[in-house]
């Protein structure tokens, strides 16, 4: 809104304004296309959009939806793990495992899910830095923006994913008493 920009003083705010990032120009130094920034009147490198900006941007965004798809594929390795201990858990007839049988595989379940989302975390925010590196922003801005867009998609999906599966698809494809739905003979 009109008062919000104001109020932050960004009311006249031109991305052209603003000068590029040291990193952008030190990758660029050897183009030999310049262009002429008509607000502060410099001379400035312009990447081959074919050559050098496409083919950062492709990858980038590649392999952001292929590690949100390994994010997914991990909840459901923590999924499949529950499933089998069970199996497992069912063929001991030890009475102190099976009194407590849902509680351990409870609580070992909820920290591999633990670990899996701290180690796609560390790994993330490494390969996101990079990847946006990739991507020849040209400005601090819009290098900030792609990066925090990144991180918060992997993030969101990383977190709130294994929630999604127990608010919306866990316990909706299991039948009725009487007629049950199973996988393999088991429910």
């Amino acid at each position: 809104s009109a008062e919000i920009t104001h109020r932050w003083d960004v009311f006249g705010y031109d991305p052209e304004e603003e000068h590029p990032r040291p990193e952008y120009l030190a990758k660029l130094k050897n183009v030999e296309t310049k262009t002429v920034n008509f607000i502060t009147q410099t001379s400035e490198p312009k990447p081959p959009f074919w050559k050098m900006k496409l083919p950062g941007i492709l990858i980038s965004w590649t392999s952001v939806h292929l590690l949100i798809l390994l994010a997914c594929a991990a909840v459901f390795a923590v999924i499949l793990y529950r499933m089998s201990m069970v199996v497992a858990l069912a063929t001991i007839h030890d009475s102190t495992i099976r009194g407590n049988w849902s509680l351990f595989i409870s609580m070992t379940g909820a920290g591999i899910n633990l670990i899996l989302i701290l180690i796609f975390n560390w790994i993330y925010e490494q390969v996101a830095y990079w990847l946006t590196e990739k991507e020849l922003r040209r400005t601090q801005t819009e290098f900030d923006d792609s990066l925090t867009l990144k991180i918060y998609l992997f993030q969101f999906v990383n977190y709130y994913f294994s929630i999604f599966y127990i608010a919306f698809i866990k316990g909706q494809y299991i039948g009725r008493p009487g007629a049950y739905r199973k996988l393999f003979g088991y429910r």
